[in-house]
């Protein structure tokens, strides 16, 4: 019996092995040559998106669990815990800045970042939504 995840796996181990090797093997002590930086910076973009990509997964399944078990909605568990959990990297950003000794920077980012995440997410969902349908009037379903 091969779990379907286990191939992929050791795919996965021997690459980062390989990488490792020829970053090991070319690296200078003060820094690495183009043509090995380059496939490692991506490599790494590459396992960083995939981790947040997972754990974003994990803690979405953990929160519609626990919305399930304490008979909350689904609606009410998008509009308060996963909505604060996603500014929760704005706050951070704001606060620094306004530690920095940059309140208005703090302030404006406090309403810049939510506004344009509203309109243009509105924007572009409903640009599709017209692009689908395949006319410019939508009307609402009862």
């Amino acid at each position: 019996y091969v779990d379907h995840f286990a191939i992929p796996a050791v795919v996965y181990c021997f690459v980062s092995l390989a990488i490792g090797l020829c970053v090991l093997r070319y690296a200078e002590d003060d820094r690495l040559p183009l043509i090995v930086s380059v496939p490692t910076s991506l490599y790494g973009f590459f396992i960083a998106a995939t981790y947040i990509d997972k754990i974003a997964d994990l803690l979405v399944g953990l929160l519609q669990f626990l919305g399930t078990v304490g008979r909350i909605p689904s609606t009410v568990m998008g509009m308060t815990v996963l909505a604060w959990g996603n500014s929760i990297g704005d706050l951070s950003t704001n606060l620094a800045m306004a530690q920095k000794g940059m309140p208005d920077m703090a302030t404006t980012g406090c309403f810049a970042g939510p506004s344009f995440n509203l309109l243009v997410g509105t924007g572009v969902g409903f640009l599709m939504l017209q692009y689908e349908i395949g006319r410019a009037e939508i009307s609402p379903v009862y």
